[in-house]
C-alpha cells in the first residue's frame, strides 16, 4: 500500500522561460525560478502561482525540482500546465480576503503550504470556466487549531512525552488489531483535540519510527509494515501556511485484519472504546 499526500503551494511569478507576455500558451509545460533550497516542494505537488499586481493567476502540477548548485543560487520547479489565464481582479476583492493576506505577500519567491479554506478563496477570484485542480485533502495539522474529527472507535488523539509513544502506539495497535482498525494521532490534545504538535528533528523523528516498529514487532500473530499498518509524521503549519519548524503530528495507522486474535508480548489484550482503550486479558 503506498499512501501520498498532495501539497498545495503559493509562489509568486518570477521568471518563466520563453515569452513572458504571451505565457507560453502553447506550450503543456513552463520552468518557474524560485526559492526552491527553502522549500519542500516534491513531484506531484501542486503550486498556485499569482501575481497580485497584475492580476494573473495559474496552477500546475510541478513535474521536476533542480535544487541550487551553489549557495545564492536560484532552484527551479518544471510545472504542467493546468490553467493558465490574464485576469484583472479587483485589489479591494483580494484585501477582503483576510485569509490570504499573508501568502500573498511573502518574499523571495518562498513556498508555503496552503490550507484548504486558502485554496477555495483563490480558486472563488479566478476565471470561471477555466479547469481547477483537484481539491487537497481535508486533513491538515494547523497549531493551536482543533481538527474537525471527533474521537471514536476507530480515532484517539494523543498528547505524550517522546519517551510514551513507542508504548501508547503498542498498547493501541493490539486494541485497533483484536477490532476493525483505526489511528492514534500523536501531538493533538486529548481533551479539546487542539494541535500541540511533538518538537523532533530528522534525526529524533528517525529515532521514533525505528522503537516504533521494534515494539510493532513483538505482537503475536507479527504484523508487517506497509501491509498491517502504517507510520507518518504529518508537518504541523501555522494559519498563515508557514511550517512551524521541527513540529509534527505522528500517526500510527492499523489496519483492520481477518483474524481478530491479537495481544502483546506478555499475552495482554486490548478493545478499543470510544473514548480509550480497555484491558480485557
Amino acid at each position: 500500500m503506498t499512501r501520498t499526500l498532495t501539497k498545495y503551494w503559493l509562489v509568486p511569478h518570477v521568471v518563466y522561460v520563453g515569452d513572458f507576455q504571451h505565457w507560453l500558451l502553447h506550450s503543456s509545460e513552463w520552468t518557474v525560478e524560485c526559492d526552491a533550497s527553502k522549500s519542500r516542494v516534491d513531484e506531484g505537488d501542486f503550486v498556485y502561482l499569482m501575481n497580485p499586481e497584475t492580476g494573473i493567476y495559474a496552477w500546475g502540477m510541478v513535474l521536476d525540482v533542480t535544487l541550487p548548485q551553489t549557495p545564492g543560487e536560484q532552484g527551479y520547479i518544471k510545472i504542467s500546465k493546468g490553467a493558465i489565464k490574464p485576469v484583472m481582479i479587483g485589489r479591494n476583492e483580494l484585501q477582503s480576503r483576510d485569509e490570504l493576506r499573508g501568502p500573498i505577500s511573502f518574499p523571495s519567491g518562498k513556498f508555503n503550504y496552503l490550507l484548504n479554506r486558502q485554496v477555495k478563496a483563490i480558486d472563488s477570484v479566478m476565471p470561471t470556466g477555466i479547469a481547477k485542480p483537484p481539491a487537497p485533502a481535508d486533513e491538515q495539522f494547523v497549531i493551536g487549531q482543533s481538527v474537525p474529527e471527533d474521537e471514536g472507535l476507530h480515532v484517539e488523539y494523543k498528547e505524550v512525552s517522546l519517551n510514551n509513544i513507542a508504548g501508547e502506539a503498542y498498547e493501541y495497535a493490539v486494541a485497533y488489531l483484536t477490532q476493525a482498525g483505526g489511528r492514534v494521532l500523536f501531538g493533538i490534545r486529548d481533551e479539546d483535540h487542539t494541535v500541540v504538535g511533538i518538537t523532533v528533528d530528522l534525526k529524533a523523528r528517525d529515532m521514533v519510527q525505528k522503537t516504533v516498529e521494534n515494539k510493532l514487532s513483538t505482537i503475536s500473530p507479527q504484523i508487517l509494515p506497509v501491509t498491517d499498518y502504517w507510520l507518518e509524521f504529518h508537518q504541523v503549519i501555522y494559519a498563515s501556511g508557514n511550517q512551524v519548524a521541527d513540529c509534527y503530528v505522528f500517526e500510527l495507522e492499523i489496519y483492520e485484519k481477518a483474524s481478530k486474535n491479537y495481544e502483546t508480548a506478555g499475552g495482554k489484550k486490548y478493545l478499543k472504546s470510544f473514548s480509550g482503550r480497555i484491558r480485557i486479558r
